[in-house]
């Protein structure tokens, strides 16, 4: 039976990864949803998301402008700093999000919807079906509170995980999600920080593994790669062939390592 289910799983994760490419209907109709990603405002979470990012960046300005670490003299220049987006590492990221997005559409939506859709199933037959647990109705104070946990995690640990303001959200909190200082320290180029604090919203993972690595205050940081070339990152072609070609070369020298 255990192979059954297994055999059944893969089927359904391979039935859910090729179903927007399955048919002519379904490409277009999934690339037709791109577009929404940056108009479709009428999307329950778009504005609370909007909002509450610029009321978070105003926040974060603020407090930095008054410890004397910010040289932007508006806010308009900190939340969107024109030489930022003129760089050229910009218009790559530009280029590189296009296609980023045309392949999540295409692939990982769907495999992630499909997951969802089964681990849901398995969720509800054991707690509903096993345990007799009752899950809160739509507008129930614990499914306001669950999503209102969702929407914080997902607005504290992960959207603001790039922001180029050193933010910390305290020892004990530090120890439970990721900070903007956590993902600093992860993509330093001092040795000390190196395989550190990998969570993109948790940080008890880090914990658990021994990769957690505590911002107790602002450190000078260097961002990069030591290892790799810079050609590696000129292109988009490069950025998705460039760690493929170097896990290939990393497999094929093993052998003579262990030699």
């Amino acid at each position: 039976m255990g192979i059954d289910t297994v055999r059944w799983f893969l089927e359904r994760v391979a039935e859910y990864a090729l179903s927007a490419v399955s048919a002519w209907e379904q490409f277009t109709a999934t690339i037709g949803q791109i577009p929404r990603v940056f108009v479709n405002l009428s999307n329950g979470l778009a504005w609370p998301y909007l909002l509450s990012s610029l009321a978070f960046a105003w926040a974060v300005y603020v407090v930095a402008k008054r410890a004397g670490r910010l040289a932007d003299g508006f806010f308009r220049e900190f939340a969107f700093p024109a030489r930022l987006y003129r760089h050229q590492s910009t218009l790559l990221d530009v280029r590189f999000a296009a296609i980023d997005i045309v392949l999540t559409f295409l692939f990982y939506v769907p495999i992630m919807t499909g997951l969802g859709m089964l681990g849901a199933k398995g969720m509800s037959w054991l707690l509903v079906g096993h345990l007799g647990w009752e899950p809160p109705r739509a507008l129930s104070p614990t499914a306001i509170v669950m999503a209102a946990g969702g929407f914080a995690i997902a607005l504290m640990g992960m959207h603001l995980r790039h922001l180029h303001i050193w933010l910390s959200y305290g020892r004990v909190f530090n120890r439970l999600f990721i900070s903007p200082a956590h993902h600093q320290i992860h993509h330093s180029v001092d040795p000390r920080h190196w395989n550190k604090n990998f969570g993109s919203k948790l940080s008890i993972w880090d914990g658990l593994f021994g990769t957690h690595y505590q911002p107790r205050q602002p450190e000078v940081l260097r961002v990069g790669l030591l290892d790799a070339a810079s050609r590696e990152f000129e292109t988009v072609w490069s950025l998705y062939t460039s760690p493929v070609a170097r896990s290939v070369h990393t497999l094929v020298g093993l052998p003579e390592r262990r030699i």
